[in-house]
């Protein structure tokens, strides 16, 4: 939960809409991360746009960063911290 405006903000305060965007962001960071096998178009080019928020484990894959998610979520759907950061933590 993130504090806005002397208001608690919470997953239930997202709009629908928001939730769409989200939801297909956080789809799309996981396939930027590798995790769904072969990197598609998109992927590639996210990973040429947003090479800073690529981190790999000691093996080479794809690894989740909790901040770096947050950071991918704000890029491409253009939403705040706070509404990236609950629907992260969700």
């Amino acid at each position: 939960m993130t504090e806005v405006s002397n208001h608690l903000f919470t997953y239930e305060d997202i709009s629908d809409a928001h939730l769409d965007l989200l939801q297909a962001a956080n789809h799309r960071y996981h396939m930027f991360l590798g995790h769904g096998g072969d990197l598609d178009e998109q992927a590639r080019q996210d990973r040429a746009m947003y090479p800073h928020l690529l981190t790999f484990s000691p093996a080479g894959n794809g690894c989740i960063s909790d901040e770096k998610s947050i950071a991918f979520l704000m890029a491409v759907t253009g939403l705040s911290r706070e509404i990236c950061t609950v629907y992260s933590k969700a």
